[in-house]
């Protein structure tokens, strides 16, 4: 090999008589002495990565008859590309604040659903399905409130008719 190349090998290899092992370390002049030129620092050892061994058997071919079928091949295609990413589109506010109110106070729910669908629908900001869920939401709970404040009314009617006074 040359001077400075570092070859590793497979020490389990039966063609290798003998490892190689560190690179030789050059001399060191002693005191004293006075080079005529002067010296280059060595190289550093590169490493040379082993090669893997030839197949030794190959498969046989089969001669190809000329009373075969053909052979079915696969189609070839690209492989599939991602669509790119589209632009974020910003959320409309109303929708949130309708989600919110429709749950808490369903009446301002009922008016901010409507309001930022239109605005939806206008402008093409996302938070459609909050929109409606807070104007679904704001229906379902004033239908709910309504009707236990007609279930008060009617148990308070009820109590005050079944009560007699003795005078």
């Amino acid at each position: 090999t040359d001077e400075g190349v570092f070859v590793m090998s497979n020490p389990n290899d039966p063609n290798v008589s003998e490892p190689t092992g560190i690179p030789p370390v050059p001399p060191v002049p002693h005191y004293g002495a006075t080079p005529e030129a002067p010296q280059q620092p060595p190289a550093a050892p590169q490493y040379v990565a082993p090669q893997a061994p030839a197949p030794q058997y190959a498969a046989p071919q089969q001669p190809a008859s000329p009373y075969a079928a053909p052979q079915a091949q696969a189609p070839q295609y690209a492989a599939a590309q991602p669509y790119p990413a589209g632009p974020v589109r910003p959320t409309n506010g109303m929708a949130i604040a309708a989600l919110i109110t429709g749950i808490l106070v369903p009446i301002v729910g009922i008016f901010l659903g409507h309001i930022s669908l239109k605005q939806i629908k206008r402008t093409g900001e996302a938070g459609h399905g909050m929109a409606l869920a807070g104007l679904i939401c704001g229906y379902v709970f004033t239908a709910f409130w309504v009707l236990y404040i007609i279930f008060i009314i009617f148990v308070v009617v009820l109590a005050g008719a079944s009560s007699s006074y003795n005078y």
